[in-house]
């Protein structure tokens, strides 16, 4: 396959199931060892247990939550090991991450961005417990470090040899210490100038990544300082930094680049990014630093913020399960008993009274939940029910179901609402006219199925014609079958995926029914990789996966490696030959008698081929037996005709 390997937060989902399994394991295995403290072979196993969860979860790159059950285990180590002080504090911090771990995983599974810094006061809860000091946030923060420095950035062409980079080491770091002290001691910005100018020094004899990367992004951020630009509690927390940053020039100074290839340099790297990360857009270095690891993305917004924060409160799936179905159930009764209503002839306004008051009580909670959008609409619909009821408005069938339209509307934001995991709406589904995201998302997966049935049928072609072998007949269907997923595929404004089985479809209807081809292995190959590709991006949108452009493009290059992209123009089919026309008549003839002469597992293919029986079925049949080819029937078939011909003058007097 030469699809690009890309490895999002969904691949979550293929291995959550597990995952909450393990923790629910552990968590038994945490309760049982609290009841009966001796039996030693229970927190073991709960330890055991989590290292498996560890391992999981780096495995799809989730390191917040990894960094977590690293702690977890941990401290559950610790408990084994009668190192921890206070036991009880203990459990309750273990058994607060092993149930808060399962929902926060389910929020990142339910397509929300993984936000590690709302795990911090749980992880810094379970390092107390072993009496380890508090984890910053700048430790959660994990930008990707093996972007290409921009040219701007200082660096050697090649390495110096050691003794000279020793040398011009030393002569810096002294000016880098002068001025470092003097900053430390609250001089003035001239100072951070200074240190600007050496760490580019620094950076101009440095040749590999990770030294010219740190000296570069420290400058930025003392340029972030030097215009007012750092956020105003951070100055200790850089100042510090800055400490560890002459370090770095020591360990240059002694050990050469090489030392700073470490995980040490790359911590120290992540912690002056997030300095950047958190300062104030518009100074021309911290800018392009952003820009190269694309810092905002890392940052959540205050709202995604608070809804991680809720999904580590017990905000998860079983709560808006449970809250969504009793008010569905609500909403139902109300709906049925206006049905009752308009179906009677004459019926009495004040009946629709406690069907109001349960609309409030709908109202009430869909507050509760945050949906606005839903709570007003529910919200005016009571108010027209309470009208009713009072006599203040009549009861005509058209406002009635007005009603009904409206809760319906909402029925349907509920289970939108659970989609999110009690996250606010977006803009476009604001409106209550607009269709809700579970609406919407069920003609997806409508459109999805009926793709992927298509998709299906031409791999079964395709298999087909390669088992028959060669038969081109069984291909004719395919370019039309690729045709209406390709529409499909533009209902849903997927016009790239479309045109990539435009080219699919081009290659079957050019090469193997125009021009009537026998593929060699590796075009068959080839496109089974181009198929195999846009299968799986057909997957990964119905599943809300990310990655869907690497899919494409892996797809992309296996069509134009059959020269098939840009899509060609369609070629008619080329006229069969005589010996093909007359090799497909002797196949469809009538048999003749066999020959006595034939060898007897020839006289059975021939005569079964004679009959209708395809080259498939022989291959499917009798595997064993190989297969005449066109030609060899077409003789073999003349031969049993001559042999049984009449003779001269008998019969019709003519053959």
């Amino acid at each position: 396959m030469q699809l690009e390997d890309d490895i999002d937060f969904t691949t979550l989902g293929w291995v959550k199931p597990q995952i909450d399994e393990t923790l629910l394991q552990a968590r038994q295995a945490l309760e049982a060892y609290v009841e009966d403290p001796a039996d030693a072979s229970l927190m073991r196993f709960c330890a055991t247990y989590l290292h498996q969860v560890q391992g999981t979860l780096r495995m799809v790159e989730l390191y917040g939550a990894a960094m977590l059950t690293e702690e977890m285990e941990a401290l559950a180590q610790s408990l084994l090991d009668n190192k921890v002080a206070d036991r009880d504090e203990a459990y309750t911090a273990l058994m607060r991450g092993l149930v808060q771990l399962p929902d926060y995983l389910e929020r990142v599974q339910a397509g929300h961005k993984d936000i590690p810094i709302v795990l911090l006061p749980l992880l810094n809860e379970l390092r107390a417990g072993r009496g380890e000091a508090s984890m910053a946030e700048s430790a959660l923060f994990a930008p990707t470090l093996e972007s290409v420095l921009p040219d701007g950035a200082p660096g050697a062409q090649a390495p110096l040899p050691p003794a000279d980079l020793s040398k011009q080491t030393a002569r810096i770091r002294a000016r880098f210490q002068t001025a470092l002290a003097a900053w430390l001691r609250g001089k003035a910005d001239a100072d951070v100038a200074t240190l600007r100018d050496v760490l580019d020094e620094l950076g101009a004899i440095s040749a590999t990544l990770p030294a010219r990367r740190l000296w570069w992004i420290a400058g930025g951020v003392l340029e972030a300082q030097q215009q007012g630009r750092l956020a105003e509690n951070s100055l200790d927390a850089v100042k510090h930094q800055f400490g560890r940053v002459d370090r770095a020039i020591k360990q240059m100074h002694d050990d050469g680049e090489d030392a700073l290839a470490g995980e040490d340099t790359r911590e120290l790297t992540r912690a002056l990014l997030y300095f950047i990360a958190h300062s104030t857009p518009g100074a021309d270095r911290s800018d392009t630093i952003r820009g190269t690891y694309a810092l905002d993305a890392l940052l959540p917004s205050a709202e995604e913020l608070e809804h991680a924060r809720g999904s580590m409160t017990g905000r998860n799936r079983v709560l808006l399960d449970t809250v969504s179905q009793a008010l569905k159930e609500d909403l139902l009764r109300v709906k049925e008993a206006l049905d009752i209503f308009l179906r009677r002839e004459s019926g009495d306004p004040a009946e629709l009274e406690p069907q109001a008051e349960t609309l409030r009580r709908v109202g009430d909670t869909l507050g509760m939940l945050g949906l606005g959008v839903p709570r007003r609409v529910v919200g005016e619909q009571r108010e027209i029910l309470e009208a009713v009821a009072s006599g203040q408005r009549t009861p005509d069938q058209e406002t009635l179901m007005d009603v009904a339209g409206a809760l319906l509307y909402v029925d349907a934001s509920l289970d939108d609402h659970i989609e999110r995991l009690g996250g606010s709406a977006p803009a476009e589904d604001a409106q209550p006219g607009a269709l809700p995201r579970a609406a919407a998302r069920k003609i997806v997966d409508a459109l999805m199925r009926e793709a992927g049935t298509n998709l299906a049928r031409v791999k079964d072609d395709i298999v087909a014609f390669i088992e028959s072998p060669w038969a081109h007949d069984r291909v004719l269907g395919v370019p039309k079958l690729l045709d209406e997923i390709g529409g499909a595929l533009r209902m849903l404004d997927l016009h790239r995926p479309a045109e990539l089985l435009a080219g699919i479809g081009r290659f079957v209807d050019n090469e193997l029914i125009a021009d009537r081809r026998i593929p060699t292995a590796e075009q068959m190959d080839t496109l089974a990789d181009a198929m195999a590709g846009v299968e799986y991006y057909l997957e990964a949108a119905r599943d809300a996966r990310g990655g869907g452009d690497k899919i494409l493009d892996g797809a992309q290059r296996s069509i134009e490696a059959l020269g098939y992209w840009p899509v060609p123009a369609l070629r008619a089919p080329a006229p069969q030959t005589e010996q093909e026309a007359f090799a497909s008549r002797i196949v469809d003839a009538t048999p003749a008698p066999p020959a006595p002469a034939m060898a007897e597992h020839d006289l059975s293919e021939a005569v079964s081929i004679a009959q209708g029986e395809t080259l498939e079925d022989l291959v499917v049949g009798r595997s064993a037996v190989s297969i005449p080819s066109a030609h060899e029937l077409a003789g073999l078939r003349l031969a049993e005709t001559e042999s049984t011909a009449p003779p001269q003058g008998e019969g019709d007097g003519e053959w």
